[in-house]
């Protein structure tokens, strides 16, 4: 006490008997303002309570210190001090009135060990280095920090709290926790948080203003760091209060202890509009509720984030976006509030899996981009939309729906789904679907579409998938890798239409078959409903059929503005109405084909054929037509037939041509009834003639038989109306039916008609003796040098030859006057 001490040299441990020493002067080597040259020795591992209090030395190597009790180095002039690893123990106001000190450091552990740190017990209690100016901190070692058991909520109780001179922290790998407050008020402009902390309580960057760029180092075991929040007023995140925070480098997953957040700054990065620089490492597999909320970014590489939370992302400046694929879920309102977010890409996952996504559920719940003026979408994810379980009911609800500026669209492999009004009301004119199997109900209603390929992955199509797709001209069904029926639905309700009513369909092309769903087959029953049925009749639409297209659904064609229709070989069946109302229709082709199609007929109330409105001009036929059942059971008219037509009555239309191909062998029931067919032609292939075949026909004058090996089954009544029991082709007055309009001419030297038989053909004797074919020749060809006489009397029959003067009988003059071979016309 009274030695006026400069140096002291202390290389033993000292156990000091003083008991329980409680001022300034009562340490062991206290206020000694003299002593300015201190040296501790390996020995000494105490410093007693109030060792050094007061004296005068400015620096002090610790040596291999283990505990320095309380106020063992108060108020002393120490401007820096390093605190070696084998300190265990620093007890309560040890930096007591320490007001120069300005550079602290703290050595790691050798062991690993926690130093135990008190506080300033004054009044009104605080952190340890309460007086000291500190400048500089390296922090290289976990701290517990005692505070004598209280509740840490002022910024001065932080253990490095309210150093407001505290300009540089640097942080080492055995630093494990920030305590609360623990840098409240600091003055540091950047931070680099070791990946060895797990733990950062509440308030530990309360009031750091100046806090630029913060650093999260990634964990060496990927351990999640967990971080409290600001307790001020109302609950915030640790930054909020950092507005100066511009820069984010976060390699490391961070669990949030706050709970119930719903607002922006309370996310742990939301609510800083100066931060713009974000950058995540490979450890950030979380974005929690709004946790850029808010921020200024205006753009994020998500790296490997797998969990987007609600509000993560809402209301920043991004303009472009990319979802990696590691991402599995995307909570409700992640991108509310985005209003420049014009880019968005959503890479493939790397297993397949579906992207889980919510909705934007504020006000009227709509689709997660409702803000965000998109135009362009690169899409590789199937994508799951949960919208809150709702059902979705308008444009704007759908997943990209109601997107007007929505211009471009790309989907990758991985989409197979296109959910319900996903792209409702969007502004892009094509689209390629890709991989997709599923479309559901409004997909790509109101969209600006003008093409469009159906690829043949495509399984099912809901409803009112094209309603309002009032551009759409261009239509293509792919064939399916697995051969397998779309099932198509409609537009229902109490007007309802076919899928594509609204679109002026120029071209169409099938190379699939295509299934109504049930509720479509079962309310189908009007021409504007059938699956190409539209309400733009006046445009002409081209129709090509191929493929593995096997069955054309009923009405399918209705009202269409077709003018001409090729039927290929791998169609099997034709259902009825399918070319109901096609006023326009004058061509049909039945391709090539040996295998039998089944065809059905307009039955209702009034029964008529299949292309009872078309003005067929061009009819060929080169397969074996068969009635369906009810078809066959209801024909008995002769509008009813399969060519049967209104339009055969009127003169400003031209005859039909017709060609009937080898493949062809039943010539069935007033199949030509009711048609302006002016010559049949029967190649030798027809093994069968039903009733009533020209039935009604005005214009026919010739029907040939090619039949130079097998003559056919004609049935009675074939080419007239039978009565009685007369058989053949002439009436109950054995007379030719048509008003003497035609005649029936078949091969030379296979026989001729008997005016006075039921029977088609004369013997060959009979045709020698009558001399059949040089009377017919005398009618078809010439007659004493001039066009035959009206009428003419021949053998006692009478024939009115008015329909004989026209061109194209010149075959008949080579095989009959010339004896050339002639074939039936082909293409």
């Amino acid at each position: 006490y009274d030695s006026p001490l400069t140096t002291v040299n202390l290389n033993r441990e000292l156990v000091y008997t003083f008991n329980n020493p409680n001022e300034i002067d009562e340490g062991i080597f206290s206020n000694k303002s003299t002593l300015v040259n201190l040296t501790l020795g390996e020995q000494v591992k105490t410093l007693s309570p109030y060792m050094f209090a007061g004296s005068g030395f400015t620096t002090l190597d610790l040596n291999k210190v283990e505990t320095i009790n309380n106020h063992a180095l108060a108020n002393t002039p120490l401007t820096s001090l390093t605190v070696p690893g084998n300190v265990n123990t620093i007890g309560n106001n040890v930096f007591e009135g320490c007001t120069q000190l300005a550079d602290l450091t703290f050595e790691p552990s050798t062991t690993e060990t926690p130093l135990t740190m008190g506080f300033y017990d004054g009044s009104g209690d605080a952190g340890p280095f309460y007086d000291a100016p500190l400048a500089t901190l390296d922090l290289n070692r976990e701290i517990s920090y005692t505070f004598g058991g209280s509740t840490i909520d002022d910024k001065s109780e932080g253990l490095f709290g309210n150093k407001t001179t505290l300009t540089t922290v640097t942080l080492g790998e055995q630093v494990k926790t920030f305590s609360s407050h623990m840098f409240a008020n600091a003055a540091f402009t950047e931070l680099v948080v070791p990946g060895s902390l797990t733990l950062i309580e509440n308030d530990a960057f309360y009031n750091c203003k100046n806090l630029q760029s913060i650093t999260f180092n990634p964990s060496p075991t990927n351990e999640v760091l967990t971080m409290g929040y600001d307790t001020y007023d109302d609950d915030e995140n640790l930054f909020q209060d950092n507005d100066a925070l511009t820069t984010l480098v976060l390699d490391r997953e961070i669990k949030q202890t706050m709970t119930g957040i719903d607002h922006d700054v309370e996310g742990l990065f939301g609510g800083m509009p100066k931060l713009t620089n974000v950058t995540l490492g490979e450890q950030v597999k979380t974005l929690t509720p709004h946790m850029f909320a808010g921020s200024g970014i205006t753009s994020i590489d998500l790296n490997k984030v797998e969990t987007i939370s609600n509000s993560a992302l809402a209301r920043n400046a991004m303009t472009s976006l990319t979802i990696p694929g590691y991402v599995n879920t995307i909570g409700n309102n992640v991108f509310q509030g985005c209003s420049q977010l014009a880019t968005l890409t959503f890479e493939p996952s790397t297993d397949e899996t579906p992207l889980t996504m919510g909705f934007y559920d504020v006000a009227d719940d709509d689709g997660p981009f409702y803000d965000s003026p998109l135009t362009t979408l690169n899409l590789n994810r199937e994508i799951i939309y949960t919208f809150g379980g709702y059902d979705i009911s308008s444009d704007n609800e759908g997943l990209f729906g109601g997107k007007k500026n929505l211009k471009n669209v790309t989907l990758g492999d991985q989409v197979k789904t296109l959910s319900k009004r996903m792209f409702a009301g969007a502004g892009f004119t094509s689209i390629n679907l890709n991989k997709v199997e599923t479309i559901n109900d409004y997909a790509l209603t109101k969209t600006a579409i003008t093409a469009l390929i159906i690829p043949g992955y495509a399984a099912t199509i809901g409803n009112n998938v094209f309603e309002g797709c009032t551009s759409l001209t261009s239509l293509k069904f792919e064939p399916s890798p697995s051969d397998t029926p779309l099932t198509i639905g409609f537009q229902p309700g109490s007007n309802q239409r076919g899928p594509f009513f609204q679109s002026p369909l120029t071209n169409i092309v099938v190379h699939r078959n295509l299934k109504m769903t049930d509720a479509y087959e079962s309310a189908c029953d009007d021409d504007d409903e059938g699956i190409f049925s539209t309400a733009h009749d006046i445009l002409p639409t081209t129709v090509t059929l191929g493929g593995q297209i096997s069955e054309l659904p009923k009405y399918v064609f209705a009202g269409l503005d077709i003018e001409s229709i090729s039927i290929p070989q791998v169609v099997n069946k034709i259902n009825g109405w399918a070319f109901y109302n096609c006023k326009k229709l004058s061509s049909v082709r039945f391709e090539s084909g040996t295998a039998p199609l089944t065809i059905g007929a307009q039955i209702g109330s009034s029964d008529s054929g299949p292309f009872w409105q078309s003005p067929l001009s061009n009819i060929y036929i080169n397969r074996e037509l068969v009635m369906d059942e009810k078809y066959a059971k209801e024909c008995d008219q002769s509008d009813e037939g399969v060519f049967s037509n209104e339009y055969y009555d009127d003169d400003e239309l031209p005859v039909t041509n017709l060609i009937i191909g080898n493949n062809m062998k039943t010539i069935l029931p007033y199949m030509f009834a009711s048609t302006r067919i002016q010559q049949l032609h029967l190649p030798e292939s027809i093994d069968k003639v039903c009733k009533n075949v020209i039935e009604d026909n005005e214009v026919i004058n010739a029907i040939i038989f090619y039949d130079n090996v097998v003559r056919p089954e004609v049935e009675d009544g074939a080419f007239g109306k039978v009565t009685y029991e007369i058989g053949g082709i002439v009436d109950a007055d054995g007379n030719p039916p048509g008003d003497w309009q035609y005649f029936i001419f078949v091969p030379k030297g296979r026989g001729g008609l008997h005016s006075n038989d039921t029977d088609l053909y004369f013997t060959v004797d009979d045709l020698m003796a009558e001399n059949y074919w040089d009377e017919i020749h005398r009618i078809m060809v010439e007659y004493n040098g001039a066009h035959p006489n009206c009428p003419l009397t021949i053998d006692g029959r009478t024939y009115e030859s008015r329909y004989l003067d026209v061109a194209g009988y010149e075959w008949y003059r080579d095989r009959y006057y010339n004896n050339v071979m002639i074939t039936p016309p082909t293409e």
